[in-house]
């Protein structure tokens, strides 16, 4: 008798041990998808019926996600930054469900946006946070006191590049260009007056590879002419090589806002004046032009594979060749203007700003899944810029 009641006590002991143990799905999951996806991109979990009380929470290789919501019976998540490739996680009621394995492609490029004082005559770029749409700290402020024309940051080198007033006159302004390297400290600056009675002027070509290339006249009181030259700016020791001096060997067409490509050693651009793709060789200094009907590159950008990627008539993400801007492939479509269009090197995704009245949407296009990303930012910015 005695060993039948402890029989009873043992079973029911194991029992209840069971009883409370957590189990192991509280959730009928049906799929997730997709399974190779992208930091600050959704993923959608489909369950056959969803408790309108229930806590829920999803994470990314141990990394929670952001912007969960409901839809139906479905949950839809956001890829957070720091998420890596590894298990899909869904706690529902605090209960921990395992979905699968899903892959994430990381996002490593970082992101910069302009942004204007309240007097508007300076640019500040801060960082931008991905993950809760707003701006992060302070990276650079562009120097300035009238009017700053534009600041450029030069990737994979930490350099920051602004021209701006110095002061302004009656009939004209002292105009600086300043260059200014973050990680060494070393700067560079070159000034010209632009004024009518002592002309000159710099313009930048292209900025790239560790170099800045600029053309750059100036009348020379000495000879009574005007001398004008191709000069590389060594972005790491500032120190300034002529390449050509126009007054002796002749110029050479290039267009501003040129892209360099490293292999070939030329720089590539669109010359909205002429509407021509200019392709210009450092090596033996020719140059050569190419017109198509109908096409007009508002922007041009290469990749480190040597991929130039353009804008075509404001909406459209082209790629051309870069021997002569001919339009290999239209990737993409927008129903808005393209501005500060950007490649990102670690997911081959294109980033963009969509400016709105009071505020910007920066937008991504994944031509991998052809997926387009929008996220809201409370702040008005008037430029980005990536680096890998």
């Amino acid at each position: 008798m005695k060993n039948s009641i402890y029989l009873l006590l043992i079973l029911a002991f194991i029992s209840c041990n069971k009883d409370d143990g957590a189990p192991t799905s509280n959730v009928s999951i049906l799929d997730f998808n997709p399974k190779h996806t992208f930091t600050a991109e959704e993923v959608t979990i489909e369950t056959t019926e969803l408790d309108s009380t229930a806590t829920i929470e999803v994470l990314f290789s141990g990394v929670p996600a952001l912007g969960v919501r409901r839809e139906d019976n479905t949950i839809v998540a956001r890829v957070p930054s720091g998420a890596k490739t590894g298990e899909f996680v869904l706690k529902y009621n605090s209960v921990e469900n395992v979905i699968g394995d899903i892959t994430i492609s990381e996002e490593t490029d970082r992101f910069y946006g302009r942004v204007y004082g309240d007097n508007f005559d300076k640019q500040d770029y801060f960082e931008l946070n991905i993950d809760q749409a707003e701006l992060g700290e302070l990276f650079v402020t562009a120097r300035g006191y009238d009017t700053v024309y534009e600041i450029v940051y030069s990737k994979g080198s930490n350099v920051a590049y602004n021209e701006h007033y110095v002061q302004c006159g009656s009939t004209g302004c002292l105009v600086e260009h300043f260059v200014q390297n973050l990680d060494n400290g070393m700067s560079w600056k070159r000034s010209y007056c632009a004024d009518p009675e002592c002309s000159g002027g710099l313009y930048v070509l292209a900025v790239g590879n560790n170099f800045l290339y600029y053309s750059y006249y100036f009348f020379n009181p000495t000879t009574n002419q005007t001398e004008s030259l191709l000069i590389a700016l060594d972005l790491i020791t500032m120190e300034s090589t002529v390449l050509r001096d126009y007054n002796i060997h002749g110029s050479i067409r290039i267009a501003r806002k040129s892209v360099h490509i490293e292999q070939d050693n030329v720089l590539v651009g669109y010359d909205k004046s002429a509407d021509k793709f200019v392709r210009a060789n450092l090596n033996d200094f020719t140059s050569t032009s190419f017109q198509y009907p109908d096409v007009t590159l508002t922007q041009l950008l290469a990749s480190q594979s040597g991929k130039i990627f353009a804008i075509l008539g404001n909406y459209t993400i082209v790629e051309i060749s870069p021997e002569n801007g001919e339009v290999l492939e239209e990737i993409y479509l927008s129903d808005s203007v393209i501005n500060s269009l950007e490649y990102s090197e670690s997911t081959g995704r294109f980033f963009w700003l969509q400016i709105e009245a009071e505020n910007t949407i920066l937008k991504i296009y994944n031509p991998a899944n052809q997926l387009v990303t929008s996220i809201p930012y409370e702040q008005k910015l008037t430029g980005m810029f990536t680096d890998y």
